[in-house]
């Protein structure tokens, strides 16, 4: 009985810290928004004076680099959010992260092994990207700005909505918006130099972005979008002959008409 009863209490006893390693809170994710956005509000609208603080409560460690094609740690995120940990983790890189649209790019099943493969094949920018007129739209619709996932895809250079070239620097100083292995937090708070890019003012001459660079926009924003959850590149050649046979491009009985 005493042994039974110690186990109880050591049950008992996990099922509390569990419970208590539960955030209080982590924000639901607005419309097209990256993972590295949401960490930024949290650490924002948690009120924690150092980064250090927001990197330690979500994922136990000191900071790191947001990376848009996966987020390191990920893992440690997913068990502080309420429900099973392999859901919660696949839900953070579907809506949050680039790899769902970069698995395209490989045949590998494995999470971690297409996001190593694409870091190495497709890379990263290295910066963070916004469109000024997304800031103000989304301060006036959402209460907050955020980091836009379809701005961060990489050879993307300007907003698919606006047409507008995205800035990777402060347009006052030249500063860069990512700040290196630490939050991004300058398009809620503002540059070190006091701009504000809620505040600022679009100039069409300054900021207007090619055709080309608006299709490649609007284009890699549709795939994103609407990429289906573990998509593989194995999965291509059967899709797109489907489509093509359903759009009427029919050569014979089921045969494709190249």
């Amino acid at each position: 009985q005493s042994a039974c009863s110690a186990n109880q209490s050591a049950s008992a006893a996990t099922v509390i810290l569990e419970r208590s390693q539960i955030l209080p809170f982590f924000p639901a994710s607005l419309p097209d928004e990256s993972l590295a956005s949401r960490v930024s509000r949290f650490h924002i609208e948690r009120g924690n004076t150092k980064t250090l603080e927001t990197y330690r409560e979500l994922f136990g460690s000191s900071p790191f680099a947001m990376s848009n094609l996966f987020m390191p740690r990920i893992e440690a995120l997913a068990k502080r959010m309420p429900g099973d940990l392999n859901v919660n983790v696949e839900k953070l890189i579907h809506e949050g992260t680039l790899l769902p649209i970069t698995r395209l790019f490989t045949t590998s099943t494995a999470t971690w092994a297409s996001a190593d493969y694409v870091r190495r094949s497709v890379g990263e920018s290295g910066a963070t990207r916004i469109c000024l007129e997304c800031i103000k739209e989304d301060v006036a619709q959402f209460d907050t700005a955020y980091l836009h996932r379809s701005h961060q895809i990489p050879t993307v250079t300007a907003c698919w909505r606006h047409g507008w070239r995205l800035l990777d620097n402060c347009p006052e100083c030249g500063c860069p918006i990512e700040s290196p292995k630490d939050l991004t937090r300058a398009p809620w708070q503002g540059c070190c130099c006091g701009y504000q890019f809620e505040l600022a003012e679009v100039e069409s001459s300054a900021y207007v972005a090619s055709s080309i660079e608006k299709d490649i926009a609007r284009f890699a924003n549709l795939v994103l979008a609407h990429v289906p959850k573990r998509m593989l590149a194995e999965n291509l050649p059967r899709v797109l002959r489907e489509r093509a046979l359903e759009r009427g491009f029919r050569w014979g009985a089921e045969k494709v008409d190249r």
